[in-house]
């Protein structure tokens, strides 16, 4: 038997201050859960903004969509882009232009035939990432990966390098207590 829980509106809550701004436009607040930057902007941009919170962070309709936000903040970081030397592409600047298909390809490039093996923790972003510091058993994970990224985002083989690879993984990006 499948239950339907309608969890998507979990972590909306309506302000009882009546003189608050959000009880005069009838917007929901958040409660419970932590929101990102990335979290409020994919809300706003929603089809139904302020409603729906819990849905935003875990459905595949919206994980895409943050994911690109995360990429594309990456690729315009100051002073220097931390991503793609700086290169954007059609696919990451379309609106809904990542989907799930790409987290679930890099997550299974990742993880293989085994998850336990070779753990693998991306340095600090400020640091050097050397690829002869890397398991021989990493490199070929994260030249897949690479390879997925040029497939879905349509980058040219010179844009894209292992760090860039480590730094898009999915779980690096949405969920760094991974």
């Amino acid at each position: 038997m499948v239950i339907n829980t309608e969890w998507g509106a979990f972590n909306n809550s309506v302000s009882l201050d009546p003189y608050a701004y959000a009880y005069y436009l009838n917007l929901q607040q958040r409660s419970h859960l932590p929101t990102t930057p990335f979290d409020k902007g994919l809300d706003r941009r929603s089809i139904n903004p302020s409603f729906q919170a819990f849905e935003k962070f875990v459905s595949g309709m919206y994980l895409g969509e943050t994911v690109r936000s995360v990429m594309l903040a990456l690729v315009d970081a100051t002073p220097k882009s931390l991503l793609f030397r700086g290169k954007s592409s059609e696919w990451l600047n379309k609106h809904y232009g990542i989907d799930t298909s790409l987290m679930s390809e890099m997550e299974e490039a990742w993880i293989g035939s085994d998850p336990n093996e070779d753990a693998f923790v991306l340095p600090p972003l400020s640091t050097e990432f050397d690829v002869r510091h890397l398991s021989h058993k990493v490199i070929p994970k994260l030249e897949c990966m690479r390879k997925i990224i040029m497939e879905h985002l349509d980058f040219k083989e010179e844009d894209v390098s292992l760090r860039d690879a480590a730094v898009s993984h999915f779980r690096r990006i949405y969920m760094p207590h991974c």
